[in-house]
């Protein structure tokens, strides 16, 4: 027979039987950034709207750094 006194989880409640491995992997991984920098000083918008000032772009995501890498005059670094 069913405990019918247990009473049902609610939304915004959390459950306490979850161990901390299981509620490590629920939480969201932090994107991964990059640093992007030039041989000069460029300020401005370069390649896929990254934003360059005085030669250096921060926060850049995985897929520009990417970009960056494989050209020439920019090197990467991870944040």
């Amino acid at each position: 027979m069913a405990d019918t006194n247990k009473k049902p989880e609610t939304k915004g409640e959390q459950n306490t039987n979850e161990t901390a491995e299981e509620t490590k992997k629920k939480t969201p991984k932090k994107a991964k950034t990059f640093t992007v920098t030039v041989e000069n000083n460029f300020t401005g918008v370069g390649a896929g709207g990254v934003a360059f000032a005085n030669g250096k772009a921060v926060g850049v995501n995985e897929r520009m750094a990417e970009w960056f890498r494989n050209h020439k005059g920019y090197s990467v670094t991870a944040d």
